[in-house]
């Protein structure tokens, strides 16, 4: 152990000779109980000069990776299959109902049928207005299959005529079961009305337009 005789600084390193301080040469002493503790010299750090490498994840683990919100898109072409599936599906829904019990659609025109019962208060000869609602159903389903075909296709742009061509059918279908409807007497025409078939193909009819015109954002 060696002192400092100036500033009385103890120093523990017996290989140093000269004080911290004040640069007095250093005397041997000999330890004492009653002394405060001596000083003790740190070395300096070691610097290296070793560029920090990047962390590298192991090789077992794996990157995450957020899921892709890829799911269910209404498109065009979706629209347009099904606007052509709902018009066909129409001419076998009731376009006149009766009471709820006897309805007949678009195909039953087409197989040459007519229903019997209550609606045999409908006087007058029908051979005419069933001949032309069986060509009007052939109509709306040559329509309706040529709708579905382009739309698979996805070939969009004619649907705009076919669907104002089924639109236009329809109001001439509805204008003449009006006209046949009023043939019927006044007690049977308060239970004979309009089916849901034919409102089900004019929503076919306007899902065609909507289809052909509406524009679809690019993802």
């Amino acid at each position: 152990m060696k002192r400092c005789p100036s500033c009385q600084r103890i120093y523990a390193d017996d290989s140093m000779t000269f004080c911290l301080d004040d640069g007095t040469p250093l005397l041997n002493v000999e330890p004492s109980m009653f002394e405060p503790p001596p000083t003790v010299r740190i070395p300096e750090p070691r610097v290296t000069e070793q560029p920090v490498q990047p962390y590298a994840p192991p090789p077992y683990a794996t990157p995450y990776s957020q899921p892709s919100g890829a799911g269910f898109k209404l498109t065009n072409k979706v629209l347009g299959i099904s606007g052509a599936s709902l018009l066909l599906a129409g001419i076998f829904m009731p376009i006149i109902s009766v009471l709820g019990l006897v309805t007949f659609s678009l195909f039953t025109f087409i197989q040459g049928g007519f229903p019997t019962g209550p609606s045999a208060a409908m006087a007058g000869d029908l051979a005419g207005t069933i001949t032309l609602f069986r060509i009007l159903g052939l109509v709306i389903l040559l329509l309706g299959a040529g709708a579905l075909l382009l739309a698979l296709k996805n070939q969009l742009k004619p649907l705009l005529a076919i669907g104002i061509a089924t639109i236009a059918v329809l109001v001439f279908i509805f204008i003449k079961l009006q006209t046949l409807l009023s043939t019927a007497p006044a007690e049977a025409r308060a239970f004979i009305g309009v089916g849901w078939g034919f409102f089900a193909m004019v929503a076919a009819a306007v899902l065609l337009i909507v289809s052909s015109v509406r524009r679809e954002k690019n993802p």
